[in-house]
C-alpha cells in the first residue's frame, strides 16, 4: 500500500491536500555518511543511559579513513596552532560550524543561500573557501589558494593543504582560515565592514601569536596578571592565549613588574584599531618576550598607575599577588 493512499485512509482529504502541495514537491535530502545517528539504538539493553555510554564508548574503536586519520594528526600535533584554532579546525572537519545550512541538512530542509553572497549554499566549504569574498582573498592570502583546482568536500581540501603545506605553512593557513570566519561572523551579526585588508590584519596578529607559541622553550607557561584601569579584579592570563582582549580608548603606558624586581614600561598608541587587537596586545608581546629573556615565569602586566604605585610604595606585596 503505498504512501499516499495510507494517508486519504486515515488523513482528512484537507489535510492530505496540503500535505501533498508542501512536502512531495521537495525531493528527499540524502544524509552524508558522517551524519547523527540514534545511539540508544547501539545498545542492546533497550534503554540509554551514562552507563551505556561510557562502554559503548570504550568497546567502540576509532574508525576513521586514511585522509581523516593525516587530517587529525596535523591538527592536533602541529606546533604553533592555538588552541581555539585548533578546536575551530576539528569542528570544520566534522561539519559542526554553527552555519543554517549545516542545520538545515540535518532537519532534512532546504538549504538557505549564503548569507554574504545569497548566491551559493550556506555550508563550510562554499561560506571559507568558494563564495566570491573567500575566492578573492584566498586568492592574495600567504599561502595563496586556488579554490577551483581544490577538491570539492572539506576533508578532500584540507587532506590537500596538509598534504602540501607544513610547518609554519599549515599555521598560516589556519590562521588566514579563522580570520576569516571570524570576520564572516562579525559582518553577519554585528554589520561590520568585510573586507580582505581587515582579514589579513587580523590574520597577521594571530601569526605573531603563533610564533610566540612556537618560540616557547621555558618548562612551563608565562604567567601574568592584567589589570585596566575600568576594571575592578585583575585578571590572569598566559602567553597561550589568543589575543581576545578589548583595547584602551586612548593612549598611555603599559607596565609590567617581573617576579626578580624588574619594571618595564611600554608605551600604548592611542585610538581603536580592530576589537581584541592592537597596540595593547603588542605591549603584552613585549612584555612575554621581555620574561623569556629574562628567565622569569611571572609578572604583572597592568595599563593603570594605581597598582603600580602602591607597589613601589610597599603598600602591597609583589609576591601575594603573582602566581
Amino acid at each position: 500500500m503505498s504512501t499516499l493512499k495510507r494517508l486519504w485512509s486515515c488523513l482528512p482529504d484537507l489535510t492530505v491536500g496540503i500535505l501533498i502541495t508542501t512536502v512531495y514537491p521537495h525531493p528527499p535530502m540524502e544524509l552524508s555518511a558522517r551524519s547523527d545517528i540514534l545511539l540508544f539504538t547501539l545498545a542492546d539493553s533497550g534503554k540509554f543511559n551514562f552507563k551505556e555510554a561510557i562502554r559503548l564508548l570504550q568497546g567502540a574503536g576509532p574508525n576513521l579513513s586514511h585522509e581523516m586519520s593525516v587530517v587529525l594528526k596535523v591538527i592536533w600535533r602541529c606546533p604553533g596552532l592555538l588552541p581555539r584554532i585548533r578546536l575551530f579546525l576539528w569542528k570544520l572537519l566534522n561539519d559542526a560550524l554553527p552555519l543554517k545550512g549545516t542545520c538545515a541538512s540535518r532537519l532534512r530542509q532546504q538549504i538557505p543561500t549564503c548569507q554574504v553572497c545569497e548566491e551559493g549554499p550556506d555550508l563550510a566549504l562554499h561560506a571559507l573557501f568558494h563564495c566570491p569574498f573567500a575566492e578573492t582573498y584566498w586568492f592574495g592570502a600567504h599561502p595563496s589558494l586556488r579554490v577551483y583546482n581544490l577538491p570539492l568536500d572539506i576533508l578532500g581540501l584540507l587532506y590537500i593543504v596538509c598534504q602540501s603545506m607544513q610547518g609554519s605553512l599549515f599555521v598560516h593557513f589556519a590562521n588566514n582560515l579563522w580570520a576569516l570566519w571570524k570576520s564572516r561572523c562579525s559582518h553577519i551579526y554585528e554589520g561590520s565592514p568585510l573586507s580582505t585588508g581587515s582579514v589579513s590584519k587580523q590574520a597577521a596578529t594571530y601569526n605573531g601569536w603563533s610564533r610566540l607559541v612556537s618560540s616557547m622553550t621555558i618548562p612551563k607557561p608565562l604567567n601574568f596578571l592584567w589589570n585596566r584601569a575600568e576594571h575592578d579584579a585583575t585578571v590572569g592570563f598566559s602567553c597561550y592565549v589568543d589575543g581576545s582582549f578589548s583595547l584602551p580608548n586612548s593612549g598611555g603606558w603599559a607596565y609590567t613588574m617581573f617576579s626578580n624586581g624588574l619594571l618595564q614600561q611600554y608605551e600604548l598608541g592611542s585610538g581603536n584599531a580592530y576589537s581584541g587587537f592592537g597596540t595593547e596586545i603588542k605591549a603584552m608581546h613585549m612584555a612575554v618576550r621581555a620574561a623569556m629573556q629574562l628567565g622569569v615565569h611571572n609578572g604583572i602586566f597592568f595599563t593603570d598607575c594605581w597598582q603600580l604605585q602602591q607597589i613601589l610604595e610597599g603598600r602591597l606585596n609583589l609576591d601575594s599577588v603573582l602566581w
